[in-house]
């Protein structure tokens, strides 16, 4: 059994594999994340860059994303918007709006929800960024938008009664204050 893997190891195709099958049960299976974030950082790494780097490269900034290396994930995933500007831009535009929501950057993050809302994006983008442009309005004291945002996503987001606790708590929030 040892002799196999170090006949696995020392060919280099299929060193690749193992460790595209180990970067996979990393993140799929065990939701280990820096454990994955590892083994894809060392897959985009290779030169030549793989065939599949996109895909390696997409799976590091996820897989810092949810070990919560926000800094990190965000550098990778603006790096991927740049390399790769028409592949999964709904996904990769959200993480990037999501990932400066985490951090605070309420400017930039609501510059990028709106453009999801008002681009050409996935429906379901549009909802969770709606959600969240709300959030940041909340977060703000701008109730009166917080409210309309949350109003426009109150049939579509997928749990309706967190929508209808924010509508009625910033509705509350507007009474208190007199807007």
């Amino acid at each position: 059994m040892i002799n196999n893997a170090i006949l696995l190891a020392n060919n280099p195709t299929r060193l690749i594999k193992l460790n595209e099958i180990l970067g996979d049960i990393y993140f799929s299976n065990l939701r280990s994340f820096k454990k994955s974030a590892a083994i894809y950082n060392e897959l985009i790494e290779i030169k030549p860059r793989l065939s599949n780097f996109y895909e390696y490269k997409y799976r590091f900034a996820e897989s810092l994303f949810l070990s919560n290396s926000f800094h990190s994930s965000l550098n990778a995933f603006v790096s991927l918007e740049k390399e790769f500007p028409k592949k999964n831009l709904s996904k990769i535009k959200f993480r990037i709006a999501l990932i400066n929501y985490f951090l605070k950057n309420y400017q930039v993050a609501q510059k990028l929800f709106k453009e999801i809302i008002d681009g050409d994006f996935s429906y379901s983008y549009k909802v969770k960024s709606s959600f969240y442009l709300a959030g940041i309005y909340e977060e703000t004291n701008q109730m009166e938008l917080a409210f309309k945002y949350y109003n426009i996503i109150k049939y579509d987001y997928p749990n309706s009664r967190l929508i209808k606790q924010k509508i009625d708590s910033v509705g509350l929030k507007i009474r208190e204050i007199g807007l």
